[in-house]
């Protein structure tokens, strides 16, 4: 006897439950979901993925996104160290002996580093090992695992759209592999803890959305598996999302972008939802508030420093600014010119956003 628990049903689904498959439909049309339940072998189903599935061998498609991010990011790999890579590598005494490796991680949330990022300087200490921190190649050298990076977190963006069933997951990690955005950040080496924070985040968001039932298991079992148990699913996520906290602390908004999936996929959140995200929650609050204390001790905002009234006006022209530079990207820079908080444009674009 086969025991089978339907809550709700979304979308077509293919769920592997004891060596039996189930084809779950919900009929939208009905005031209460309408569930049908059809029992087949493995060979008998039709393809019911055609969203998330491409045409031909797997690694025929990531070899394409692949050189996608390799092209877009090469012109950039030969160049010299760019702003603030001086105080990250080059002039970091932390970075000259592996028994630093203990002040990294104890004066991570100090004004001794220019950001909160010990995972990152940690990885900055054994590249500078290795490529050094003064020779003409050590650059290119960094950039080369910042590539590295940028194509595994392409593969991992592009793996969690399939899984979710979405339409176009190919162009749309194609689209970020060769976006100037990200190329810049690959460009910047500076930038190498963003990557890193990424890489967890999206490994993260996809072992919790597997917790959440959202990632469900694949009909055909695989080679690599995530566990079965769910609070070793909750454990394996948690620990993933602190390692990407380490590295970029701007990741920690992680749970909040699993709140709006959720909201996506079913439609609502519940308390169910948001229980076991609570420390999640807890643990964003604190890394965002801790970095932009050592953001204001380090002195990068210094000179930026506004009133209250000053800094709500400029998020008006910044919420609509970086939407358009995603859009049509092309005039990236280090720092951009002042707005002026005193227009009446400011308070009409705010009220806009």
């Amino acid at each position: 006897t086969t025991w089978l628990s339907v809550t709700e049903v979304t979308q077509p689904r293919l769920c592997h439950f004891g060596g039996t498959e189930e084809r779950l439909v919900r009929n939208m049309s009905s005031p209460r979901p309408n569930v049908q339940i059809t029992f087949a072998n493995v060979e008998e189903l039709p393809d019911l993925s055609g969203r998330g599935q491409m045409r031909g061998p797997w690694w025929l498609w990531a070899g394409a996104l692949a050189l996608i991010a390799t092209v877009s990011v090469w012109p950039a790999m030969v160049g010299t160290f760019l702003p603030q890579d001086d105080l990250n590598l080059t002039e970091n005494i932390f970075l000259r002996s592996y028994s630093h490796l203990r002040a990294i991680w104890r004066f991570a949330y100090s004004d001794v580093f220019p950001q909160f990022s010990p995972l990152g300087y940690s990885a900055y200490l054994f590249e500078y090992r290795i490529w050094g921190g003064v020779a003409k190649h050590a650059a290119s050298g960094y950039r080369l695992g910042n590539l590295l990076l940028h194509v595994g977190n392409v593969m991992l963006l592009w793996t969690l759209l399939r899984k979710l069933d979405v339409r176009g997951a190919f162009v749309s990690a194609a689209i970020f592999a060769a976006h100037p955005v990200q190329v810049q950040t690959v460009a910047w080496i500076s930038q190498q803890p963003m990557l890193i924070g990424t890489m967890f985040a999206l490994l993260s968001l996809i072992v919790c959305l597997r917790f959440c039932g959202l990632n469900p298991e694949p009909y055909v079992p695989a080679a690599l598996r995530l566990p079965m148990n769910r609070w070793m699913l909750y454990t394996l996520a948690t620990v993933l999302f602190a390692l990407a906290i380490v590295a970029k602390p701007a990741t920690a908004v992680l749970p909040v972008i699993i709140l709006n999936m959720i909201w996506w996929e079913r439609g609502r959140v519940t308390l169910r939802d948001l229980r076991p995200l609570a420390p999640w929650l807890v643990a964003m609050v604190g890394a965002l508030v801790g970095a932009i204390l050592i953001f204001h001790h380090s002195g990068a905002i210094q000179e930026q420093r506004r009133s209250g009234g000053g800094r709500w006006a400029i998020w008006g022209p910044a919420i609509w600014f970086y939407r358009y530079e995603l859009i049509r990207p092309g005039t990236f820079s280090f720092a951009y010119a002042r707005w002026n908080p005193a227009t009446p444009w400011s308070t009409l674009m705010l009220a806009a956003a």
